[in-house]
This record gives structure tokens, C-alpha cells and sequence, in this order.
């Protein structure tokens, strides 16, 4: 299930442990963001084009696609990625 939810300075004490540092602006040093998605938005975009996609997702891609699109039901620790299953 995709149930996030966004962190910011006033919940970051009930969701997370550490001490950030949050900025009153964005340092010069990293750049803007131009277009922001919703986070169901960028979950189907990741599904759709992360990998080697062209001209199909390639072995090691379409794995950890699927883990991902099994929203936790299959999860497995790679230790070694030269082994196949």
C-alpha cells in the first residue's frame, strides 16, 4: 500500500528520530526544483521509465521493477548480485 505521508518541520519529531537542519532557503549551492509530482505520481513514473527501458527493461531492471510494483509482498536481501535465483 502506498500510504506516505510528507515530512516537514512540524511532524519531523513524530516520524524520525535524528536532528536535521531545515533552511529558511535553498543554498545557492544545489539547484531549484523546477516541477514538483505527487508521490502516487512519481511511484507510477518510476514504474514506467527507471532502468534500461529501451528497447525493453533489461533482466536485473524488470526484478527490481517487480519488487517494487509488489509493494513489499516479495522483498528479498541481494547479497550478491552475481547469483541468480
Amino acid at each position: 500500500m502506498l500510504n506516505g505521508i510528507e515530512l516537514t518541520q512540524e511532524n519531523w519529531n513524530q516520524y524520525c528520530s535524528e536532528s536535521p537542519i531545515f533552511r529558511s532557503s535553498r543554498d545557492e549551492k544545489f539547484p531549484a526544483i523546477g516541477d514538483y509530482m505527487s508521490a502516487t505520481r512519481a511511484y507510477e513514473w518510476i514504474v514506467d521509465n527507471v532502468g534500461a527501458t529501451l528497447p525493453a527493461r533489461d533482466q536485473v531492471d524488470a526484478y527490481l521493477i517487480d519488487e517494487l510494483v509488489s509493494l513489499g509482498t516479495k522483498g528479498t536481501i541481494i547479497r550478491n548480485e552475481t547469483l541468480t535465483a
